[in-house]
């Protein structure tokens, strides 16, 4: 069932369907065992990435997390950890978790590098490089960056040539520092190649760090224009997050060129939108330009204004990461308390179902030690009565020790020990034969007794003391008083009580 459930999540995420493969996944762990550890780390698996795609990053890293728990635990599946530290880099990201993203960045690295594999490797060495950009490392992202494109010449891949290309001038751009045609020129670059190898996100990024460097050398109406285009495009592809941050671009450039005004309309409408979409880095980017541009136009009581409103961000901002690493904890918790439970719960199962299996065998040995005793003193009898004894003394001696066994085979009470051994073992058996029979007689209790063990009829026969006809003879009567018609079998009925 779990082989099936996990077959039509994979199905479900490979065809795109995100909110069907969510749906399936919670249903495999629910269903799933504790022990089934590896199938519940699969199930993690997918259903992080489907959270991931669908843009709900809090149950994705939460999920995440799991999955990476069990397969770092076993210490293969190489490209599964590589895709697991990767995805949690990235979403650290997201939440402005950098020291983090780059911990995780710098495991998917070495996983990389172990494999051997290219293209993982340099994408993982722009991530690192970005997450110290991030924490304000600018110079030693630079210098990560230079290695990059080193990297990318040395193996001559167009895409991470053009990557490299796009990631040092931008970060020249930021510090300001070495704005030259010569960085448009690298840029153009860049730009030819994302379009050659058909990377249009990437072209459309880079487009817009070109704007920046038109910006920086004065070409302001080049500027404008490009900026409005990458606009144009992640507005018709529904990319709200590089639309917003294009706006930021564009309000940059209407205040370089005295129009703050504007900038200030389209930043607060910036704000806005970003608030409404959850993206709290552009929103803190926008406060801050806010504070900027209301310094330019000498407003400081908005430019106070926007600095303790971005103050006030960063300090919920704060909370709310802290309030979603408690909320995940407890989660955790919480399953785990379940997981633990429940697995302690299958653990007393086992172990009473290993001592019900015990009583079975031992009660099968108890009533073969009594069949074979029946048999042997059968057997002594059978013996005894072949012998001719002429002398009236030893007669006398035989003739009583035939009497005591033939008493000792009719009235040994085995019925009462029997008893309390099967009821023991089979507790509910006699309850629920009574229900399809109230008034059966102790030979035909103890029939459907020996036929629930599993007995024979010529085991029956010497168990009873009759002869095996005889006990095909109560069969057929038991039968009969349970009003059992011919296409149910006797003894499968019986071991269904």
């Amino acid at each position: 069932m779990m082989k099936n459930n996990i077959k039509s999540l994979k199905n479900s995420f490979n065809s795109e369907n995100y909110d069907e493969a969510i749906e399936i996944a919670k249903k495999c762990l629910k269903e799933s065992l504790p022990s089934q550890t590896k199938d519940r780390a699969i199930v993690h698996f997918y259903l992080a990435q489907s959270y991931e795609r669908t843009h709900e990053f809090t149950q994705a890293q939460l999920y995440y997390d799991k999955a990476l728990m069990y397969y770092e635990g076993i210490g293969d599946e190489e490209e599964i950890l590589f895709s697991i530290n990767n995805a949690l880099g990235i979403i650290s990201n997201r939440f402005d978790k950098f020291k983090d993203s780059e911990t995780f960045f710098e495991k998917a690295l070495f996983i990389a590098e172990r494999l051997n594999d290219q293209e993982k490797v340099f994408s993982i060495m722009n991530n690192i490089a970005a997450s110290r950009r991030s924490l304000g490392n600018i110079y030693s992202a630079l210098e990560l960056y230079h290695q990059c494109i080193t990297y990318a010449q040395k193996i001559k891949k167009p895409y991470f040539i053009a990557m490299s290309l796009y990631n040092i001038t931008r970060i020249k751009l930021i510090l300001n520092e070495d704005i030259s045609n010569n960085m448009l020129q690298d840029i153009d670059k860049a730009i030819t190649l994302f379009k050659k190898e058909n990377y249009i996100d990437d072209f459309n990024i880079a487009k817009n760090v070109k704007a920046g460097i038109l910006l920086s050398l004065g070409k302001i109406d080049k500027s404008l224009d490009i900026v409005q285009e990458v606009k144009d495009y992640y507005k018709s592809n529904n990319d709200t997050f590089r639309y917003l941050s294009s706006n930021l671009d564009h309000a940059k450039i209407l205040s370089e060129i005295g129009e703050n005004e504007n900038a200030i309309q389209l930043v607060i409408e910036t704000i806005e939108m970003a608030k409404q979409n959850d993206y709290p880095g552009i929103r803190k980017e926008g406060i801050y330009a806010l504070s900027n541009y209301y310094n330019k136009i000498e407003n400081f009581k908005k430019e106070a204004h926007y600095l303790k409103k971005l103050m006030k961000l960063d300090a919920e901002l704060s909370k709310q990461v802290y309030q979603k690493n408690i909320d995940r904890r407890t989660i955790e918790i919480e399953k785990l308390m379940v997981e633990l439970e429940t697995e302690r719960k299958e653990q007393e199962i086992i172990q009473l179902e290993q001592e019900l299996e015990l009583k079975k065998r031992e009660l099968i040995s108890k009533v073969v030690n009594i069949i074979k005793r029946n048999n042997m003193l059968e057997d002594i009898l059978n013996n005894l009565n072949l012998m001719d004894v002429n002398n009236k003394k030893s007669a006398t001696i035989l003739y009583k020790t035939k009497q005591t066994i033939k008493f000792e085979l009719k009235n040994y009470n085995l019925w009462e020990e029997f008893d309390t051994w099967f009821t023991d073992v089979h507790s509910g058996f006699f309850v629920s034969l009574e229900k399809h029979c109230k008034n059966l007689t102790q030979p035909y209790r103890q029939l459907a007794a020996y036929l629930r063990i599993g007995l024979r009829s010529k085991e029956i026969a010497t168990l009873m003391n009759i002869t095996v006809p005889s006990v095909g003879q109560y069969r057929i009567r038991l039968r009969k008083q349970l009003k059992l018609t011919r296409e149910i079998n006797l003894v499968e009925f019986l071991n269904s009580l």
